[in-house]
């Protein structure tokens, strides 16, 4: 087990139907424990298809020396989350404001 802090970045994947159609990554924030991301990626989803559409969060960290990504823990926003990331989903859905909320991470699904 490595001591120091992570150098985290988000993976974010959008999925249609359990197929990966698009990937996007935020920059890597060095060394930090609690990063905070003011990013934005764009994906251009046709209304028709949001109903079938997910994005699934990955925060993953670099390991020092090696070409693996530690998987710090996921978040899945959509038609194939449940509960409160299905809601927040749905409510991003009806308008055009951003709608900021907490998710918990999850090391599986």
């Amino acid at each position: 087990m490595n001591d120091e802090p992570p150098d985290p970045f988000v993976e974010v994947s959008l999925l249609q139907k359990d197929r990966k159609i698009k990937v996007q990554r935020t920059s890597a924030k060095k060394k930090e424990q609690n990063p905070k991301y003011n990013e934005t990626l764009t994906f251009d989803v046709p209304a028709e298809y949001l109903h079938e559409s997910s994005l699934l969060f990955c925060v993953l960290s670099k390991t020092k020396g090696s070409y693996l990504e530690e998987n710090l823990g996921k978040v899945l926003l959509g038609a194939d989350g449940s509960g409160e990331n299905f809601d927040h989903w749905e409510e991003m859905k009806i308008g055009t404001k951003p709608r900021p909320r907490w998710h918990k991470l999850r090391k599986y699904f």
